[in-house]
């Protein structure tokens, strides 16, 4: 279901614009339709007949007590009335417009105030709502020196029900209840917005000048620096040290650097000198002017971890999909705080015929598909909630590539990074992982988990915090472990346990594609995919999404068949092979007489695994695991002197019975 901004339309038909001359169609407001929209306590004010204002003293100050005395309610039938606006009427405020073509530019901003009650006497109208939070005080609003619209606020008044002075009843346009909503949630002209911006500046920071009554030449570096940050909607990370600004166009918050910064922060200076003919600004655009605005910014901007806050959320081509009971498309936003988006569009029916029958299905069973639709579903979220990896293997030519082609297609190439185990051990890798969430490993050895930097990659799908370094940053700065990982082995992968089995057991999951290879291949398969049914393979990963969300609920994990879990314990056995061998075939010589060369055992583990089929390790690897596993096992220490080669003492291979 796609949620729709409403178009601007006329309660019942009618029309904003009334007849001025034409009073026989007309209702009046009631007192008692005053009550019963705007809620109580709402304070009424009485007016003299045909007049605007309250002519009781201290008015501003009436209570809502007062307006129930018989006398006080008495006032209210025999003239005007008036609303007391703002907290003394628990928030309801009137945006009063005299002008039929500004109050039809407000609707076309905020096209859901157009059922909010509305009332009109001579000419424009008032809109009255209900606002939460705090709001401006008494304002006028103006566009170029001309009123676009009254802001009604506390102490202020509006007239309501009534004769206009001009003769005309005040009456309803649209009789419902008032809009309930907040103040930051009201889209006003940019001018206005600018306005309202820069006054909540000086009430934060101060005035952007500084000086005395004669000269006020000194620049407030507070003000231009959260001046400079908010006009170009600009975040600080602390932890990554990196400034973000947020791009309305495709609503994402992109990088910036200091140098680009810098330059719009002596542009602004400029400009401002000019508008406010303050000739000094410009002469004030001194490096460490620019520097001390840059640094106060992001002090002023900061905002420690917030693209961590919201992960329910999947950020597409034309807006983002939030993830309640339900799939439902929203307007781009700056309070998502989204890096990274899918260069797909959200199209609700479309379909993926051609990649499920040409492409997934025939190369995985339908356990397999399930679990890859999944996946999918996950790394659109950019986040790897069940902290696990992907291993899919299988012989050349069986579609592993495009498939995997695909998937990063679908959720964005340019969040996708390399992974090189080889180098996760090295200080400035993990730096080039920064605003990435999927890690590919692609046509990688099989021995590509066995390298020194493969036990990171537990760390990097576990959640663990990282800290990573920037080449000639000279700074370090900490980053968590949440990348989605898939890894693409023609070969069974082999791993480097480190007797942290139970840990990698818990991050696998192993997919193996060993149908036949398709009849006819068609060069840039995964392109065409992408251009055909990009959107219904988008749906389909959402629908996996939903999937592996029920199944986090359930079991607070991925769902896997018995055969799925068999294959990662036949990783792992495998990448174990060594231990297995050795339990299997050795033992301790009571003895302590029988000893066995290293030689004999790399020519014993090499036969035992003949028939398998398994992958054995190295020659170097092998040699290296057999003193700690000997040790481990059967306490027999590495001795130089087995008939001069090297070898164990103390042990000896099992006799297996003829039968």
């Amino acid at each position: 279901m796609i949620n729709q901004k409403e178009s601007p339309s006329r309660q019942d038909g009618q029309n904003s614009k009334t007849t001025n001359n034409d009073t026989s169609k007309i209702v009046p407001v009631k007192k008692q339709d005053i009550y019963d929209l705007l809620g109580l306590p709402v304070v009424l004010l009485p007016v003299p007949l045909k007049e605007k204002g309250c002519r009781k003293p201290n008015w501003q100050n009436t209570t809502w007590d007062q307006t129930q005395e018989p006398d006080w309610q008495q006032e209210l039938l025999d003239g005007n009335i008036s609303i007391l606006t703002g907290k003394a009427s628990n928030g309801i405020v009137a945006i009063d417009f005299d002008s039929d073509e500004c109050l039809e530019k407000f609707f076309t901003l905020n096209p859901t105030f157009t059922k909010s009650t509305r009332t009109k006497g001579y000419r424009g109208a008032v809109i009255w709502i209900q606002v939460k939070g705090d709001y401006p005080a008494q304002h006028n609003f103006k566009i170029e020196d001309k009123v676009f619209a009254e802001w009604k606020s506390t102490r202020g008044q509006q007239n309501i029900s009534g004769v206009h002075p001009k003769g005309i009843p005040y009456h309803f346009i649209v009789k419902e209840p008032p809009l309930e909503i907040c103040f930051d949630e009201i889209v006003w002209p940019e001018p206005i917005l600018l306005e309202l911006q820069n006054d909540r500046l000086i009430e934060e920071q101060g005035n952007p000048f500084w000086g005395n009554e004669k000269r006020d030449d000194s620049l407030n570096l507070n003000f231009w620096a959260a001046s400079y940050a908010l006009k170009n909607c600009l975040l600080y990370e602390p932890n990554e040290k990196q400034i973000y600004r947020y791009f309305e166009k495709n609503g994402l918050w992109f990088k910036q650097y200091q140098e680009v910064i810098l330059t719009g922060i002596s542009n602004m200076l400029l400009a401002e000198s000019k508008i406010a003919g303050r000739e000094f600004m410009e002469r004030k655009r001194t490096l460490a002017t620019l520097n001390g605005i840059f640094n106060l910014m992001q002090g002023i901007a900061a905002k420690p971890e917030v693209f961590k806050k919201n992960q329910n959320f999947v950020h597409v081509a034309n807006g983002v999909i939030t993830l309640n009971d339900d799939i439902q498309l929203e307007a781009f936003s700056p309070e998502f705080y989204s890096r990274n988006a899918s260069p797909i569009p959200y199209i609700e029916n479309a379909e993926c015929p051609r990649f499920l029958n040409e492409l997934l299905l025939p190369a995985v069973s339908k356990d397999d598909a399930e679990v890859i639709q999944k996946l999918g579903g996950l790394y659109l979220t950019g986040h790897n909630k069940i902290q696990r990896l992907l291993l899919l293997s299988g012989t050349a030519g069986r579609g592993k590539s495009a498939l995997v082609s695909v998937i990063e297609k679908i959720i964005g190439v340019i969040n996708v990074a390399e992974l090189r185990t080889e180098h996760l051990n090295d200080r400035f890798e993990l730096f080039g992982y920064q605003s990435k969430t999927l890690l590919a490993g692609k046509d990688v050895s099989g021995d590509f988990l066995m390298r020194k930097g493969a036990p990171v990659l537990k760390k990097l799908v576990g959640k663990d915090l990282l800290e990573v370094e920037g080449k000639n940053l000279n700074q370090r700065f900490h980053m968590v472990g949440d990348f989605n990982v898939v890894i693409i082995c023609n070969s069974r992968l082999r791993i480097r346990l480190e007797g942290d089995l139970e840990a990698w057991k818990r991050r696998l999951i192993v997919i193996e594609i060993d149908a036949p290879p398709p009849e006819r291949k068609i060069p840039g398969f995964d392109d065409i995919l992408i251009k055909e049914e990009g959107s219904g393979i988008l749906n389909f990963f959402l629908g996996g999404l939903m999937k592996l969300r029920q199944d986090i609920i359930e079991i607070g994990d991925i769902k896997l068949s018995e055969k799925q879990h068999g294959l990662i314990d036949g990783v792992l056995a495998e990448s174990e092979s060594a231990r297995h061998f050795l339990i299997d075939c050795i033992e301790r010589d009571r003895g302590n007489e029988a000893s066995i060369t290293i030689d004999e055992l790399l020519s014993a583990y090499g036969d035992y695994y003949s028939d398998k089929k398994w992958n054995t390790l190295p020659e170097t690897v092998f040699k290296r695991l057999l003193t700690d596993l000997m040790l481990q096992l059967f306490s027999a220490a590495k001795s130089h002197s087995i008939g001069g080669k090297r070898g164990f003492r103390g042990v000896r291979f099992k006799i297996v019975s003829q039968q």
